[in-house]
C-alpha cells in the first residue's frame, strides 16, 4: 500500500498492549493477561492478571483503551507436527496436501515453520474464535491479533537459551535443537521460569507475554492459512496508519499556520507588490473567462448543428442497397443534402436527417413497390418519391427519392 511507504512501520503498532491467554474448556472461558509498554529498547510490564470471564477481562482492560494480543487455548484448539522438505514453500498447499479432507474454509489455521525441517499446523473451528471475538469486540476491546494454541510461543525463541523445557500455564513444552518436540498437558514445578532482563515470565503468563512481545518488537512465526485471520491485525494496522496520518497532518498544518504567521509578519512591506501581481492576473483571468465563454458558445452552435451527433448513415446505406430490385439504378445518394439557395447568399446550408436517393428506372410500379418497402425500415420516419420522368434522355437520372430519418 501507498501509506506503508510513508509510515513508518513502528507507527503501525501501539507501544502499550495486553497480551491474553484465553482458555476454552467446557463452554467455560478463563485464562490471564499481561499488559506490556515499549519505551525506547526496553520493555515494562504494567500490569497481568486472571479472569474467570470475559465481563472480568473487559473490566480490567477496557479503562485503558489498549489493543489486546489473543491467544486462543484449550481443547477445542489442535495442534499437528508435520515433516517438510527444503522445497516445500507454499503453507497453503502443505496443508491442503496434507490434510486433503479437511474443508479449509470452516477452520482458522496456523502454520508454523521450524528450523529442523517440521511445522506445527494449529486447527480451530471458525464459528468458535468469531464468538469469542465477537464477545470481546461487543465490550468494546480491541482485537488486534489472533493466535492459536502453543506454538507462537516461537515468538519469543531467542529467549529461551539453553532451555529443554518450557512450562505455559498447564502445558509442558520440550524442546529439542531450539524447536518444539513434543507438547503435554501436564505441569512440572520443576521448569523454571523464564527471564527477560529484569523480568520473569511466570509460566502462566508465557503465551500472553509471547503474543504481546512480538506484537512490539515485530516479531512473527505464524501464517495464516487463506489469510483469513489477517483481517483483525491489518483492520488494527490500518487504523494506527490513519491515525498517525492524521495526527501528522494536524502538525504540518500547525507547522505550516505558524510558518505563514512568521512570513507575513516579514515580509508585510511587500503586500502592495502582491497586489499589483493580483490585480496583473485578474486582467488576465477576466480575459481568460473571455476566450472560455467563447469557446462555450461555439460548441453549442456546433452542437446544436448537429455535427457532433453519433452517425449512422453507413448502416442507412447498407440497409437501402440490399432492398434495391434488380430493375432500378442508384446513381447518387445523399445525407444531409445541401439546400436550394438564392444566388445571393454564400452560405451553404444542408437539411439534416434526411437521405436524398437519385437514380434510374424504366419501371415506375417497380419504383412504387421500392418506396413502400423504404417506409417500412425502422430509421424511416417519412419517404416519398419527389420526381419520376419515364423519358430519359441522355443517360440522367430520372427518378428522386426523399427519405426524412428519425
Amino acid at each position: 500500500m501507498f501509506l506503508d511507504k510513508i509510515i513508518p512501520e513502528r507507527f503501525h503498532r501501539k507501544n502499550v498492549v495486553c497480551g491474553i491467554e484465553l482458555s476454552l474448556i467446557n463452554d467455560t472461558v478463563s485464562g490471564n493477561y499481561i499488559v506490556l509498554r515499549r519505551r525506547k529498547n526496553k520493555l515494562e510490564l504494567i500490569e497481568s492478571g486472571i479472569f474467570s470471564s470475559i465481563e472480568g477481562l473487559a473490566q480490567k482492560i477496557q479503562k485503558n483503551k489498549i489493543p489486546a494480543c489473543l491467544t486462543v487455548t484449550g481443547k477445542e484448539i489442535l495442534t499437528k507436527k508435520i515433516l517438510i522438505s527444503n522445497n516445500e514453500d507454499n503453507p497453503d498447499e502443505i496443508v491442503s496436501t496434507t490434510f486433503p479432507g479437511i474443508e479449509i474454509d470452516k477452520f482458522f489455521i496456523q502454520f508454523v515453520k521450524q528450523e529442523n525441517g517440521t511445522a506445527l499446523i494449529t486447527f480451530c473451528r471458525k464459528e468458535l474464535i468469531d464468538s469469542v471475538i465477537q464477545s470481546l469486540t461487543s465490550r468494546k476491546i480491541e482485537v488486534c491479533e489472533v493466535l492459536l494454541g502453543i506454538p507462537p510461543i516461537l515468538r519469543i525463541q531467542a529467549l529461551w537459551g539453553n532451555f529443554s523445557k518450557i512450562q505455559a500455564s498447564n502445558m509442558k513444552i520440550e524442546l529439542r535443537n531450539n524447536c518444539i518436540d513434543e507438547i503435554s498437558d501436564s505441569i512440572d514445578e520443576k521448569i523454571p521460569a523464564l527471564q527477560f532482563g529484569q523480568l520473569t515470565i511466570k509460566p502462566e503468563d508465557v503465551l500472553s507475554f509471547s503474543s504481546s512481545f512480538g506484537y512490539l518488537t515485530g516479531t512473527k512465526c505464524e501464517y495464516n492459512i487463506n489469510s483469513s485471520l489477517n483481517k483483525w491485525i491489518n483492520k488494527h494496522t490500518d487504523k494506527n496508519k490513519i491515525t498517525f496520518l492524521v495526527s501528522a497532518l494536524i502538525v504540518m498544518a500547525f507547522l505550516l499556520a505558524t510558518l505563514n504567521a512568521i512570513t507575513f509578519s516579514i515580509f508585510f512591506e511587500k503586500n502592495s507588490k502582491i497586489e499589483q501581481e493580483i490585480s496583473y492576473y485578474q486582467s488576465k483571468y477576466e480575459k481568460v473567462n473571455k476566450i472560455i465563454k467563447e469557446y462555450s458558445q461555439k460548441k453549442k452552435l456546433v452542437e446544436n448543428a448537429g455535427i457532433l451527433e453519433k452517425c449512422r448513415f453507413s448502416e442507412y446505406a447498407d440497409k437501402i442497397a440490399i432492398s434495391v430490385p434488380s430493375g432500378i439504378h442508384i446513381t447518387e445518394m445523399l445525407f444531409d443534402p445541401e439546400e436550394n439557395k438564392d444566388e445571393e447568399d454564400s452560405l451553404v446550408k444542408f437539411t439534416q436527417k434526411q437521405i436524398l436517393i437519385r437514380g434510374k428506372s424504366n419501371r415506375s410500379m417497380e419504383v412504387n413497390e421500392w418506396l413502400n418497402v423504404i417506409k417500412k425500415m425502422e430509421f424511416v420516419k417519412e419517404a416519398s418519391l419527389e420526381k419520376f420522368n419515364n423519358t430519359n434522355t441522355e443517360n440522367l437520372p430520372n427518378y428522386e427519392i426523399l427519405i426524412n430519418t428519425l
